[in-house]
C-alpha cells in the first residue's frame, strides 16, 4: 500500500538542436528521410534525396527529442535507420552502415507452396517495410540493408486474412527461411442475438496467445455471416465483433489445440439504436478525425469516427444508460451522459486543449517511484481504465508512470483534475465502483499552460 504525504508544484521549459548523418556502404543515390518519434510510432519531417557523390546530410532547427535517419534506395526498396536522441541545443552525429544480407526462402501452407505469395516485412525498431514476392514455386529472393527483429505478414490467395508473425534475421551468410504456415483454422457465424439473422460485413479482431506472445488478426463476415481464418497458431483465441447497428460482442475464449484442424464459432451481437452525432471543437468548427465511444458499465461497447464534417453516426442501447467519450488525436475529451437512446441528433463540444500536467511520483527518500497507475477523475467526470487505455492509443496519454517516476499529460482541457494510484485490474474495478463516494487523494487544479505536480509516497 502507498500512502501520499506531500504535493509540490513547478515548471519546465524547450529548446532546439541538429542531426549530422554520413551514409557508409553504398555509392547509390538514396532518399534519405527525418522521423520523430511520437509515443510507439515514427512521424516523418522531412525527405530530401542524396545523391551518389555525396554521403552526408545535416537537419537543422529540430526540437529537442528522439529522431530516426531512413536511408532507402532511390525508386523504393532496400532500407536502413538509425536512431538519434538530441537534447536541448545539441549537434549530434549519426551513421548509418549499410550491410546487405539476402533472404532466401519458401512460402507454403503447410506443405502446399503458395505461388504468388507476397511477404512484407515490417523492422519493429523502425518502422520501415520492405515487400518480397514468391514466384510460382512459393520461392522468394530478397536482399535487406538492415538486420534486426522484424513483424511479418504473408498474402495470398489461399489465405481469407494476411498470416502475421514475428522473426529475427542476424548474420553474415545469405539468410534461410522456410515460411510453413499452420494448417489450423478458425470458422464461423455472427448473428443477430434478437431476430437470429446472419450480420454481414461485420469486423472481427481475434487475439491468439500463447505464453507470453501474442498475435492479431482482422477479418469480416461475408454476405452470409460466415468468417474463415486460416494458418491459426495454437493457443488462447478471444473473437471480438463490431458492425455499425450493433454494440460490440465477443467469443468466450477457447484453446485451440496443436493437434485442432478447424474450429466452429458462432458470435451473437446486439442490436443498438444508430443515433446521429456532430463533434466540434471549442470555437464551434467540426472535429474530423474524432472517435467517438460507447460506454456501458465502464466497458466500450461500440465506437464510430466523425468525417470532414465532424459528423459521424454512433450506436447506442436501446434500452439502458450509456455514456459518450469523444476523443480526437490532437488531445482533448469530452463526456456525454445518455439516459435512453432517441433520434435526436447529439452535439458534442470540446474544450480547447490548452494545459499541460507533469505527475512527478517519488518515495519519501527523493527515489523515483516507476510504474504507478492512475485512475483520473476530470470535472467529477471518471475516466475508467478502458477510456485511459483509448486516450493512450489515440494521444499518447499515458495515465501511468515511467521508469523516471514521471507521467507527463499533454492537450489536457483546464479543470479540476483527481487522481488514484492502484495496482492490478481489481483495484481499478474496486475504485470505479465506489469513486462517487470517495475522496481522491491526489487534487490538482489544472490551469492554461504547463503543471507540475509531485507526489511523495511512503510505502508500508
Amino acid at each position: 500500500m502507498l500512502t501520499i504525504l506531500s504535493l509540490l508544484f513547478a515548471a519546465n521549459v524547450a529548446a532546439t538542436s541538429s542531426i549530422q548523418a554520413t551514409v557508409r556502404g553504398t555509392d547509390e543515390p538514396l532518399e534519405v528521410s527525418l522521423l520523430r518519434r511520437d509515443n510507439d510510432s515514427w512521424s516523418e519531417i522531412a525527405q530530401r534525396p542524396l545523391p551518389a557523390s555525396e554521403r552526408t546530410i545535416a537537419f537543422d532547427q529540430l526540437a529537442a527529442g528522439v529522431y530516426q535517419i531512413r536511408v532507402q534506395r532511390a525508386g523504393g526498396g532496400a532500407q536502413a535507420a538509425a536512431k538519434v536522441i538530441v537534447g536541448a541545443g545539441e549537434k549530434r552525429h549519426a551513421e548509418i552502415e549499410i550491410d546487405p544480407i539476402e533472404l532466401v526462402g519458401r512460402v507454403a501452407l503447410g506443405n502446399v507452396p503458395l505461388p504468388g505469395a507476397i511477404v512484407v516485412l515490417n523492422h519493429r525498431e523502425f518502422q520501415w517495410r520492405v515487400a518480397i514476392a514468391a514466384d510460382e514455386k512459393g520461392l522468394f529472393h530478397g536482399q535487406l540493408w538492415q538486420r534486426g527483429s522484424f513483424s511479418y505478414s504473408v498474402r495470398s490467395s489461399a489465405l481469407a486474412t494476411p498470416y502475421h508473425d514475428r522473426i529475427d534475421i542476424e548474420g553474415r551468410r545469405p539468410f534461410r527461411w522456410d515460411l510453413r504456415l499452420p494448417e489450423r483454422r478458425v470458422a464461423g457465424i455472427v448473428r443477430d442475438r434478437v431476430s437470429g439473422a446472419s450480420v454481414a460485413g461485420a469486423t472481427l479482431h481475434f487475439e491468439s496467445k500463447s505464453g507470453d506472445t501474442k498475435r492479431h488478426f482482422n477479418a469480416r463476415t461475408g454476405a452470409d455471416g460466415r468468417f474463415d481464418l486460416a494458418a491459426m497458431q495454437p493457443g488462447l483465441v478471444t473473437i471480438e465483433v463490431s458492425r455499425e447497428g450493433y454494440l460490440d460482442g465477443s467469443s468466450t475464449p477457447f484453446e485451440l489445440a496443436e493437434a485442432d484442424r478447424m474450429r466452429e464459432v458462432a458470435v451473437a451481437l446486439e442490436p443498438g439504436a444508430v443515433v446521429p452525432i456532430v463533434v466540434s471543437d471549442s470555437a464551434g468548427r467540426p472535429l474530423a478525425g474524432a472517435t467517438v465511444l460507447t460506454v456501458i458499465d465502464s466497458n466500450v461497447r461500440a465506437r464510430a469516427t466523425t468525417g470532414a464534417d465532424g459528423r459521424s453516426r454512433v450506436t447506442l442501447p436501446r434500452e439502458t444508460a450509456s455514456t459518450i467519450y469523444a476523443i480526437p488525436r490532437d488531445g482533448s475529451f469530452a463526456v456525454v451522459h445518455v439516459a435512453k437512446a432517441d433520434d435526436a441528433p447529439r452535439r458534442v463540444t470540446l474544450p480547447r486543449p490548452s494545459s499541460s500536467l507533469r505527475i512527478v511520483t517519488r518515495t519519501t527518500d527523493g527515489k523515483p517511484l516507476p510504474s504507478v497507475e492512475l485512475l483520473m477523475r476530470v470535472n467529477g467526470e471518471l475516466i475508467p481504465p478502458a477510456i485511459g487505455d483509448e486516450l493512450l492509443d489515440l494521444q499518447g496519454l499515458t495515465l501511468r508512470t515511467d521508469e523516471h517516476g514521471e507521467a507527463l499529460l499533454r492537450n489536457l482541457p483546464p479543470g479540476s483534475y483527481e487522481f488514484w494510484p492502484y495496482s492490478g485490474e481489481s483495484e481499478a474495478e474496486a475504485i470505479v465502483e465506489t469513486a462517487a463516494s470517495l475522496l481522491a487523494p491526489i487534487v490538482v487544479n489544472v490551469r492554461t499552460g504547463e503543471n507540475t505536480i509531485a507526489v511523495n509516497f511512503r510505502a508500508r
